[in-house]
């Protein structure tokens, strides 16, 4: 069989150096007339990084050829780090990061997946041997103009090369103008990239632009084609009648939805009765994949897309809003199609018995988490609610805390972050930030779709489907011992070994402490990145064998993709998937949720610094008290726990003493008076520069 494992095996077996499309095809028992597969293969490896094609035709582990694959990762000050694609070395060995010197970046730049050549094994330093793959060929930044050089300034500090821009080429940009161009000839060891302007976005300065000009920069289609519009059009919200006959009617059953109140697409809901030895949980998550079978155009839209991304003044979705926001959608007193699974619990919360199937429900009452926060902490509200409503959210928070706690009990990691929520105005300015922590609302819903995630995966592995997983590796050794020594020099220990259940007693043991912050945050640090996989490999901080997305369909394309397999699985309709295809969903669905995350988390950046900056130039803002999170030689960075503000008191600014820097206890010190400044402690500061481009914030000390 052709496929890459089987073609890595002949190299890592048969420890061949380099072999042949021929050898390869010998070796492999191909047919002659599958060797264009092969080849096609074989060009896909190489692009992957996982094989390397010399100059006679011959491939290569890139490792045989002293060559590590990877991406290159830079930082804002001209270096980098080569992430490898393999993490581990046969005998089991974590392979570090590659540092790579701003002189050893031949022409690559952020983000491009390249070939590192070793200059210094000892110090893991490397050099840039060949890109695999550019990801920068469109940039978005600023025009800017000196003499009579015009060059834009990437929005991107990570894309440290300002672009040169030809005067032929700027097709009626100014400066100061935010543009979005192409790169036409890439850097070199002493030259600037060139490029040309695409398009104009705008005014760099104008606030309203942010989502626009962040969805441009990381590639976010804004519009739909038309043609996965048409196919949207096509459906009705009316439920189809034959759907009545062979499906659950469960239109009866009292549903409720629990979403932000801002939601205008609703995927889940939640039903909930008291039986004599327990409880029936009903989870109906809407029934997309009705309207969105597999390899239709707005399938293949939808798995491009990957997801749903969302920013406070728009949200860039996986659907057309014909589906998302009307046909789909679980909208309170409208018969909807669904996937509903029923579970029956004990009264400590055991699953005792459970079934899936497709459903018909219609949801009673529509809710925002903090209404049902309101109605459970505050009887006097309940007043004008029905009566079996409100029983049917009490007996949920019953439920859903007996099962909170079982997750804990099984070892289950619980990080207490709170987020961080942007109001911006008709103008896209930055109104207001609010801190919002989990409510009683939100864990009510969250312990619901957890549980129907974990059943649905063991009734994919159960059934032998072909499924998607949400997997979590277990951090890697480097990273448990990095977390564990700095908390030790917080003066926190591990009492035992870096497991779930232990990082949960030190989360409860530090609840409500100062320190409970840059705890979590430096836990999260040494966490890897959950990510899908067709291997179901558990999830650490879940403590589960088995785990997946199905919650979601209508904004995540693994959930969608879950519910087409059920559906082949309930017409008994199975087509078995080629490992490639499965491989090719999981890889570019975690591509395309970490985009997101990053792009997300650039415009919620942006409109916080705005804030800053407009508070600073009005006068505005006063001293605060914020935490030392990271001392480095040049100066100490602080947190503000209340806004999540962050940003660098350079050491110049800590007093009039000479400060020396004490690397093995995060700390400065004073020579002549000996006060210390150590990570964890609590100081006052004001904001006195804010830097939009660069994006950060200087403090100064507040004596």
């Amino acid at each position: 069989m052709i496929n890459p494992e089987n073609i890595l095996k002949i190299f890592e077996k048969g420890n061949h150096l380099s072999l042949t499309v021929k050898e390869i095809k010998s070796r492999l028992k191909v047919p002659s007339h599958e060797v264009p597969l092969l080849r096609r293969l074989l060009r896909q490896m190489t692009a992957l990084g996982q094989l390397i094609c010399l100059h006679k035709k011959e491939y290569a582990l890139p490792e045989s050829s002293g060559l590590i694959s990877g991406i290159l990762r830079m930082n804002p000050k001209g270096f980098g780090f080569v992430e490898p694609f393999i993490k581990e070395s046969p005998d089991g060995k974590e392979i570090e990061d590659i540092y790579i010197h701003r002189e050893n970046l031949s022409s690559a730049m952020h983000a491009d997946e390249v070939l590192v050549n070793l200059v210094n094994v000892e110090r893991r330093e490397g050099h840039i041997a060949k890109i695999l793959k550019r990801a920068n060929e469109k940039v978005v930044g600023t025009l800017e103009k000196e003499r009579k050089l015009f060059f834009v300034i990437p929005d991107n500090a990570k894309l440290i090369y300002d672009i040169v821009i030809p005067q032929n080429v700027l097709r009626g940009a100014r400066p100061q103008d935010k543009v979005m161009v192409k790169i036409t000839e890439w850097p070199s060891k002493h030259l600037s990239p060139q490029g040309e302007v695409l398009e104009i976005l705008g005014k760099a300065d104008d606030p309203k632009l942010d989502s626009l000009v962040i969805a441009k920069a990381y590639g976010l289609p804004l519009e739909f084609p038309k043609e996965v519009e048409d196919e949207a059009r096509k459906y009705s919200e009316m439920v189809p009648e034959e759907a009545y006959h062979s499906r659950w009617d469960l239109t009866s059953l009292l549903t409720l939805t629990i979403d932000p109140i801002h939601a205008r697409d609703f995927d889940d809901a939640i039903s909930v009765e008291k039986i004599e030895k327990g409880w029936k949980l009903g989870v109906h998550i809407a029934d997309v994949s009705y309207y969105v079978p597999r390899h239709s155009k707005i399938d293949r839209e939808a798995f491009d897309r990957g997801c749903t991304v969302y920013f406070s003044d728009r949200a860039l979705r996986m659907l057309p809003e014909k589906l998302s926001r009307e046909i789909c959608s679980l909208d309170q007193g409208e018969n909807r199609l669904a996937k509903s699974l029923l579970i029956d619990l004990d009264e400590e919360g055991n699953v005792t018995r459970w079934e899936l199937g497709r459903s018909v429900i219609r949801s009673r009452k529509r809710f925002a988490y903090e209404e049902v926060t309101q109605l459970l902490e505050h009887a006097e509200c309940r007043s004008t609610l029905p009566a079996d409503v409100m029983k049917s959210l009490l007996d949920l928070e019953q439920l859903t805390s007996i099962l909170f706690m079982n997750r804990l009990k099984r070892g289950a990691l619980e990080l207490n972050i709170p987020e961080l929520e942007v109001k911006t105005d008709s103008q896209g300015r930055t109104v207001r930030l609010e801190l919002r922590s989990k409510e009683v609302s939100h864990q009510m819903v969250e312990e619901c779709m957890l549980l129907a995630n974990e059943w649905v995966a063991c009734f994919l592995e159960e059934k032998k489907l072909p499924g998607i997983y949400r997997i979590h590796p277990k951090p890697s050794k480097k990273d448990q011992e990095d977390f564990k020594n700095f908390i030790q020099k917080l003066g926190v220990s591990l009492k035992n070994i870096y497991n779930v259940k232990s990082l949960q007693n030190l989360m409860s043991e530090l609840k409500g402490k100062p320190l409970s912050y840059l705890v979590n945050i430096a836990l999260l640090r040494s966490l890897r990145v959950a990510q899908y996989s067709p291997k179901n490999l558990g999830h650490f901080a879940l403590a589960l064998d088995s785990y997946t997305h199905f919650t979601s369909p209508i904004r995540r394309y693994p959930d969608l993709y879950v519910h087409q397999v059920l559906d082949e699985y309930f017409e008994k309709n199975h087509h078995e998937l080629k490992k490639e295809d499965l491989e090719k969903i999981a890889q570019h669905s975690s591509e395309m949720e970490r985009k997101a995350d990053e792009a997300e988390d650039e415009f919620n950046k942006l409109k916080r610094l705005r804030f800053f900056k407009n508070e600073l130039d009005q006068g505005r803002l006063g001293s605060i008290k914020v935490m030392i999170s990271e001392v480095k030689e040049f100066g100490i960075f602080v947190e503000d726990p209340k806004t999540l503000a962050r940003g660098l008191v350079r050491v110049s600014e800590l007093g009039e003493d000479f400060y020396i820097y004490d690397p093995d206890h995060l700390c400065f010190w004073g020579r002549r008076t000996k006060k210390k400044f150590k990570v964890g402690d609590e100081i006052w500061v004001k904001i006195v520069k804010v830097d939009l481009h660069q994006k950060q914030m200087d403090f100064k000390m507040v004596k």
